[in-house]
C-alpha cells in the first residue's frame, strides 16, 4: 500500500508540474488532481486502519503473554468460576482423567500454550541443559494430541 501511495503522489506531482509549466489546462488539472487526492486519502485511511488493527493485535499479544507468564498466580488467586474460564481458554476440549494411569489428559490445547511449550523445549535444548520438571509436566498435558485419550 505504501508503494501505491508513493506512486500516486508522484503522479499527482507530475500533474501539478505540467499544469505549472502550461502543458495542461486548468480543467484537466482539476480532474486529475481530485482523482489522485481521493486515492491518496483512501490509501492513507487504509494504512491508518491497518496500523490501528496492528496496535490492537500488539496489545492483545502483550496481554496474552502477561497472562501466560502468570498462570500459576492467576490460578491461585481466582475463584472457581474464573478458574473454569481459564481452564476452558487453555484446554478448549476440556481435561480428562485416566483412572488406569492416574493422569490428566487433553485432546486440544490453546495455540499460545503450545507455542510457549515448544519454545521452552527448544531453548532448553539450545542451552544444553536438562529439561526442567515443569516442562515435563506441561508436555504431559500439551504434547498428547495424537495419543489415545482415556476417560
Amino acid at each position: 500500500m505504501k508503494y501505491n501511495l508513493k506512486t500516486i503522489k508522484e503522479d499527482l506531482e507530475q500533474v501539478e508540474e505540467r499544469y505549472a509549466i502550461g502543458k495542461i489546462d486548468g480543467a484537466i488539472y482539476e480532474k486529475y488532481s481530485k482523482k489522485y487526492n481521493a486515492k491518496i486519502e483512501e490509501i492513507t485511511a487504509e494504512i491508518n486502519k491497518t496500523n490501528f488493527e496492528k496496535s490492537n493485535l500488539d496489545s492483545y499479544i502483550g496481554k496474552s503473554l502477561k497472562l501466560a507468564c502468570n498462570l500459576h498466580n492467576i490460578w491461585e488467586l481466582e475463584n472457581h468460576s474464573e478458574k473454569q474460564k481459564l481452564q476452558n481458554l487453555l484446554f478448549p476440549s476440556g481435561i480428562l482423567y485416566s483412572r488406569e494411569k492416574d493422569r490428566c489428559r487433553t485432546t486440544e490445547t490453546n495455540g499460545v500454550l503450545k507455542l510457549i511449550n515448544s519454545l521452552s523445549v527448544v531453548l532448553s535444548q539450545n542451552k544444553g541443559k536438562q529439561k526442567s520438571k515443569n516442562i515435563d509436566l506441561s508436555r504431559s498435558l500439551i504434547g498428547i494430541e495424537n495419543e489415545k485419550v482415556y476417560q
